[in-house]
């Protein structure tokens, strides 16, 4: 999405910003039947997205003391 918001050529960016949409629809079209076959995956995936959130706060920690 950086590429296409550094472009001016507004053709190239919608083209650009499409492609990013179409991962995005990918990645979830992806993860959707692995949680529907392995179940316990999404303890995994819980688990994952709870260590993201304590380095977001560690971030924020750390922003705010500069």
């Amino acid at each position: 999405m950086q590429l296409a918001e550094s472009i001016d050529n507004k053709v190239a960016k919608e083209v650009l910003k499409d492609i990013a949409d179409e991962k995005r629809v990918h990645a979830v079209e992806f993860l959707r039947p692995l949680k529907a076959l392995t179940p316990d995956e999404e303890n995994f995936y819980q688990e994952g997205a709870a260590k993201i959130e304590e380095i977001i706060k560690k971030l924020k920690k750390i922003g705010e003391n500069q």
